[in-house]
């Protein structure tokens, strides 16, 4: 996923949660990063599944970040 950040002052602290869902919708599994940005900055995510052996099960996933 990729993170960006608008024009401002100093750093900012971001949390990214990702969410893996299965074709009902269920959640299958949900990994979370953090990340510091400064200002008009972007950076690419890799947010891996924390049991990758469920990863057959997933149809959907969804991201949310918080700063």
């Amino acid at each position: 996923m990729r993170v960006s950040t608008g024009s401002g002052s100093g750093s900012h602290s971001y949390g990214v949660t990702v969410t893996f869902t299965d074709a009902a919708g269920t959640t299958v599994d949900q990994a979370t990063t953090s990340v510091t940005l400064g200002p008009d900055a972007a950076r690419s995510l890799d947010v891996r599944m924390g049991r990758p052996a469920l990863a057959a099960r997933v149809s959907r996933c969804a991201a949310r970040a918080t700063a």
